[in-house]
């Protein structure tokens, strides 16, 4: 793919860009050239000889600074692309040179001899000398004009770019940041089973391992299906439950629909982790953790609620990863408040908003 576009890039730089330009500049002078003849077609002069020679004039001006505006165009670019004063002034006499160079074409069009016109009448040929200055001038600031415009683009471009990266990168951060804080806690579930489940804890370590895979997997890419973050978040919640074992009972209700909408990758899992711990391990009876997901304005809100305590006041506690999923949502979708917490009569909840997108068929 890359190197089919490397090549189209190749023939449009080479060949289409030059045949554009050309073009332009043709049809650009055509067009004065035109307006000039309706100018003097316009005269209400009885001489028809008079307005014939003003019209073939125009006109061999306007073809002589067709041919000769592709040097000044070159030149006025190199002017102020030079970085050194022996190229600007190279470029400077360039464009002088072009200036002489459009009064000779136009001559010879004329099939005079431009030497012997310079030399016959001084003063007509100074005359029509500043006559070719004015568009000289109209180039120049053309092409300086045209200059700022690209660099302008290549600097938002840039900008974009880099905040496109800094972005990224920050993201990248904030979900490696995720890792020790999840290993952490679901190692301090498999010591709590060393001691009284041996095997059970032997069975968690193989699926934690498998889990964390996937997990790192799963964080190189920007979003997933929906179905595929429910699937890591049951496998965590079975994880949970060898230590909990009674205490501990889940359940998703998930339309079938909403399972191919994109979502950050381990988004809900701090959240359920948080559900466990601060929920389901400060209760001396059954918990439940719930894991809804509904459409509501063009938003998909992620729900995960359990009938523990939850924080006090609503306030997440320091290192409960809540810091993080924060900020990954505002990294992605804008400052604006995508995660709250309620507490109503039947638990806790966390309430987590994206934009509602499915995946690309």
């Amino acid at each position: 793919m890359q190197d089919a576009e490397r090549g189209s890039r190749i023939v449009y730089d080479r060949f289409v860009a030059p045949l554009r330009t050309a073009l332009l500049i043709a049809g650009a002078w055509t067009l004065i050239g035109f307006l000039g003849l309706m100018q003097y077609t316009a005269w209400e002069v009885k001489d028809e000889a008079l307005v014939l020679e003003a019209v073939a004039a125009n006109g061999l001006f306007a073809v002589a600074w067709a041919l000769v505006t592709p040097f000044a165009q070159a030149s006025a670019s190199a002017l102020f692309a030079a970085r050194r004063a022996f190229t600007r002034i190279a470029a400077v006499l360039g464009l002088a040179a072009t200036v002489i160079a459009s009064y000779a074409v136009r001559l010879l069009l004329a099939g005079e001899n431009p030497l012997q016109a310079v030399a016959t009448d001084y003063a007509a040929a100074g005359a029509a000398l500043m006559e070719n200055v004015f568009p000289v001038v109209v180039i120049v600031l053309l092409v300086r004009n045209a200059r700022m415009r690209r660099m302008n683009e290549q600097r938002r471009r840039d900008e974009a770019e880099l905040s496109s990266t800094v972005a990224r990168m920050q993201l990248q951060q904030l979900q490696a940041g995720l890792e020790p804080h999840f290993l952490f806690n679901a190692l301090n579930s498999v010591a709590a089973l060393i001691r009284d489940d041996p095997p059970a804890a032997r069975l968690m370590l193989r699926q934690l391992s498998d889990l964390l895979e996937r997990s790192l997997r799963l964080q190189e890419r920007g979003e997933i299906p929906l179905r595929e973050e429910l699937a890591f978040a049951r496998d965590y919640l079975e994880i949970q439950k060898m230590r909990f074992r009674d205490r501990l009972d889940f359940r998703f209700a998930v339309a079938l629909e909403l399972e191919a909408a994109l979502v950050p990758p381990l988004i809900l899992q701090p959240l359920i982790e948080n559900a466990v711990l601060h929920g389901i391990a400060r209760i001396d009876r059954s918990g439940v953790i719930e894991v809804h997901a509904a459409v509501h304005g063009g938003e998909l809100m992620l729900i995960v609620r359990d009938s523990g305590p939850g924080f006090a006041d609503l306030a997440p506690a320091p290192g409960t990863g809540i810091a993080s999923v924060r900020a990954r949502l505002a990294l992605l979708y804008g400052n604006g408040e995508r995660l709250e917490f309620r507490r109503d009569d039947r638990g806790f909840a966390a309430i987590v908003e994206v934009p509602y997108r499915g995946e690309a068929a």
